[in-house]
């Protein structure tokens, strides 16, 4: 069956999780939707299970969540043609524990995920190429549900242990800082 299905926005490509039952194997794949051209990305080492595709919005990168043998939760974006570009979690940051879901930029340049920093649960947000130091936001509380602006300069997430709370954060830079909406 097919699950987590992802949409570009300009409908070219098309990402979703295949389930094939006769081996209970699980596949990422994106579809050029002007040539129906399939392309399955290729499995890493020991991964079990995959969810949350997530194209960039021109579709030439797409995220998603991988789970290995272990149970480890690694958040990996490859490009359309399979190359994986980064990973965040799991085998990869084995301190880290990746909480879905995450957010891709619309430009495919930026991740944003929450994970665990310093026993606080964050929202972290990271150039995918690694050209620039990851910055980490948090809030009151667990810091979840992060969503990127299209250009990867800014992150909204929700936050709090008792009662839920709407952050946008700005790159540390840049004016503004953190602004708790509600």
């Amino acid at each position: 069956g097919i699950a987590g299905v992802s949409l570009s926005p300009d409908g070219g490509k098309v990402a979703f999780v295949l389930n094939n039952p006769a081996d209970s194997s699980q596949a990422v794949v994106l579809v050029d939707t002007a040539t129906g051209a399939p392309t399955v990305l290729p499995a890493q080492d020991n991964d079990v299970a995959y969810s949350f595709p997530q194209l960039s919005d021109d579709g030439s990168a797409v995220g998603y969540e991988a789970i290995d043998v272990n149970d480890n939760h690694a958040v990996r974006v490859s490009s359309a043609t399979g190359t994986v570009l980064d990973e965040v979690g799991g085998v990869v940051a084995q301190d880290d524990d990746v909480v879905a879901p995450f957010s891709l930029s619309g430009d495919g340049k930026y991740i944003a995920y929450s994970t665990y920093v310093m026993d606080a649960q964050s929202v972290v947000v990271e150039r995918i190429d690694g050209s620039e130091a990851p910055r980490v936001a948090r809030g009151g509380g667990g810091s979840n549900a992060p969503r990127l602006a299209t250009d990867g300069h800014a992150v909204s997430f929700a936050s709090g242990y008792v009662g839920e709370q709407l952050y946008v954060a700005t790159p540390p830079d840049s004016e503004g800082g953190t602004l708790q909406v509600s």
